[in-house]
């Protein structure tokens, strides 16, 4: 016994070597000092003993367990992963021992839609543990941190949560398509999708019609065609009116100076038959309803200034 403690001494002076600034002549002089004393049986059995079967080198050592109900309990002493077939029980319940602090395990199950895993001895810490009773398999990380155990589910199936507006998980990228149609508020938007989306130069045209003739005096409405395409790009429409002298210029949307009430209003529709027109209305008893605004024969009433878009 006291040889193989020497040879795990000398072995793991080489690990330490950074740390205490041994030389390669220090290592060496160790080893030939020891030849008289270790036989190469010592260090089969060191190798074959020691380490392989004491899990100091346990990677990947798979080990399957079906579960019967009641408490499993999954014993980590030189066995990195467990597959636990549960069947149809619900839920699995689950103990862990002989856990060494800082070291992690594996368990991956295997058990129908519905089914849960409680732990009798771990602190489940994964973010959304309701939506792994959808799954049929289950794969959890195991970790002893200062001798407390903590569970997660690490991959869940084939599944991978899709992050939303209150659970956490994997971004997904909206299309150009998607992110024009405005069909889904749980995907993210890229910077090259968002420039197809927004137009950052935006080109306002102005279009100027004559009213033509128009009798306010006799006649409260008056509608031009404005020439625009599609009605709904229509922003704005200003109107000035020209009294029959040509003397005065008067917005119809003005406001009288004595009362203060608008004296005309401008409007185009979606209804059939007036998309295409622009439709004028002047105030009855107002302003414009009166004699300085009755001759319609040849006479331009003033002009109708469109803001519009493309």
């Amino acid at each position: 016994m006291k040889k193989i403690i020497t040879i795990i001494l000398i072995l793991a002076s080489f690990c330490l070597k950074a740390q205490n600034d041994l030389t390669r002549s220090q290592i060496r002089d160790s080893i030939q000092a020891l030849s008289s004393i270790v036989t190469l049986a010592d260090l089969k059995n060191l190798l074959d003993y020691n380490f392989a079967t004491s899990g100091v080198f346990k990677t990947d050592v798979i080990k399957s367990e079906t579960y019967g109900g009641g408490t499993l309990t999954l014993d980590f002493d030189s066995i990195d992963t467990y597959e636990v077939d549960a069947g149809t029980l619900t839920p699995v319940i689950i103990t862990i021992s002989n856990m060494k602090d800082g070291q992690v395990g594996w368990i991956d199950f295997t058990n129908a839609v519905g089914s849960l895993v409680s732990w009798n001895n771990a602190d489940d810490i994964t973010p959304n543990k309701t939506a792994l009773t959808s799954l049929s398999s289950k794969l959890y990380m195991v970790i002893n941190k200062n001798n407390d155990i903590f569970s997660q589910a690490w991959i869940s199936g084939s599944t991978i949560t899709t992050a939303t507006e209150t659970n956490s998980g994997i971004l997904e990228i909206a299309t150009s398509t998607e992110a024009k149609a405005g069909t889904s508020d749980t995907k993210i938007i890229t910077p090259d999708k968002l420039s197809d989306i927004i137009t950052t130069d935006i080109t306002i045209y102005v279009d100027t019609v004559a009213i033509g003739n128009w009798d306010m005096d006799a006649l409260a409405n008056k509608a031009v065609a404005h020439g625009i395409a599609n009605y709904k790009n229509i922003l704005f429409a200003g109107v000035e009116i020209i009294n029959d002298d040509g003397t005065y210029i008067i917005p119809l949307t003005s406001a009288s100076s004595v009362a203060g009430v608008i004296q005309g209003g401008v409007s185009w529709y979606g209804i059939p038959g007036k998309t295409t027109k622009i439709t004028l209305t002047r105030l009855g008893g107002g302003l414009f309803d009166g004699t300085n605004y009755d001759d319609d024969i040849d006479f331009n009433r003033g002009w109708i200034i469109i803001w519009y878009i493309p």
